[in-house]
């Protein structure tokens, strides 16, 4: 009998240290560590707590509360100023307490902006394209001098206008080249030229431009909000207006108002404007600008 119950008591033993392990032999499984979840902007922390307690109505409101209304970030060579949008953070801020916590960026949209660019006079009557695209190179980094751009800007023929077979005048055509002589002279002096050439120009000293031509004044606006200048044409008055006929004999409608400026930054409504013609900063409305450029034939091109 003694010897059983001690066969017994040795068994029961060894079956309490097997429960005490896994079949691997390791140790107990711990409790997980708590999850928080962390509030950012602009890479900063702003607020960071346990889930749990990030979940208290105080708490969630305290971080909320934790954020500016606003935002200004250097971007390159803008400042922008960024609104931070409280409805979608909280939103997103609940998705991540019910997935267990995690890192969420603020929500926040630009809403002004200020961008970097030389202001350059134009030297000749009618090179405002190759002088604003000098102050677009400028600010690449990339300064290039307006006469010299001038000269190797693509140029279309004739020079001069000619008189056509049918007696109908014959000039050149500005979405292929500079039209005319832009320190004027001769019979005409000069016109100018359209995106295209002078798209080309800026790729070939080494800045890819983007076509906003045709788009909507919106897609100028998000190019400021993002930092990047605007070479942009504009009528400077409602006329007057003329019409020739490409070598190519496509019909060509001109605007003598045409004129070139560098967008430089958006905020409140207004844009900042650098005007080679006048060598200053301006100020316009957004109606303004729109209207007149419109006057041009919505055509832009972004740094």
């Amino acid at each position: 009998m003694v010897a059983l119950a001690s066969l017994l008591a040795v068994a029961a033993a060894i079956a309490i240290a097997l429960g005490t392990r896994s079949s691997g032999g390791a140790a107990p499984a711990q409790p997980p560590p708590p999850a928080f979840v962390r509030l950012e902007l602009g890479g900063t922390t702003v607020a960071r707590a346990k889930v749990d307690s990030m979940r208290r109505p105080a708490a969630f409101a305290a971080a909320l509360q934790a954020l500016p209304s606003q935002r200004v970030a250097r971007v390159g060579r803008a400042r922008i100023t960024y609104a931070v949008d409280q409805a979608a953070t909280a939103a997103a801020l609940h998705q991540a307490l019910r997935q267990g916590g995690g890192t969420v960026t603020a929500i926040e949209h630009p809403i002004a902006s200020t961008i970097t660019v030389p202001l350059i006079k134009q030297r000749l009557r009618d090179d405002c394209e190759a002088t604003a695209l000098s102050m677009v190179l400028g600010y690449a980094g990339r300064p290039v001098d307006q006469l010299q751009l001038q000269r190797e800007v693509a140029h279309a023929k004739p020079l001069d206008p000619t008189t056509g077979a049918n007696g109908e005048e014959v000039w050149g055509d500005p979405s292929l080249g500079f039209v005319g002589r832009a320190d004027g002279g001769g019979p005409a002096g000069g016109f100018g030229v359209y995106q295209g050439p002078i798209r080309a120009l800026a790729q070939s000293h080494g800045l890819a431009m983007t076509d906003l031509t045709g788009r909507s004044p919106n897609r100028v606006y998000a190019a400021l909000l993002a930092g990047h200048p605007v070479l942009a044409w504009v009528a400077l008055s409602p006329g007057p207006f003329a019409s020739w006929a490409s070598p190519a004999g496509r019909t060509i409608r001109i605007n003598w108002g045409e004129h070139a400026v560098v967008l430089t930054g958006l905020a409140a409504g207004t844009i900042a404007v650098n005007d080679p013609l006048s060598g200053e900063r301006l100020s316009w409305t957004t109606s303004q600008f729109e209207s007149m450029w419109a006057g041009l034939g919505h055509r832009a091109l972004a740094a």
